[in-house]
């Protein structure tokens, strides 16, 4: 868990969230739980580590953004990833 954690700071920290993208408007932030579907790529990521970044600032302990390329290559360790 802890290694999560340090892969979510990192990413937070190094996110430009000096523009907002156009989805970020369309979300109700206020939901327990957020899924964003979408291709690869699209920014689904990028997004919602810049509301997490401006929403919490340093107290990045309080939330964790777990992607679905995350789960797998931590369950599935010898899956080959295919881009």
């Amino acid at each position: 868990m802890e290694k999560l954690f340090q892969i979510f700071s990192s990413s937070v920290q190094a996110v430009d969230a000096s523009f907002r993208r156009y989805l970020w408007y369309d979300i109700d932030w206020k939901n327990r739980l957020i899924a964003i579907t979408g291709a690869r790529g699209a920014g689904k990521t990028p997004l919602q580590l810049q509301y997490i970044k401006e929403t919490f600032c340093k107290k990045y302990t309080q939330c964790l953004l777990q992607t679905v390329n995350q789960t797998i290559e931590s369950d599935f360790p010898a899956v080959a990833r295919v881009d």
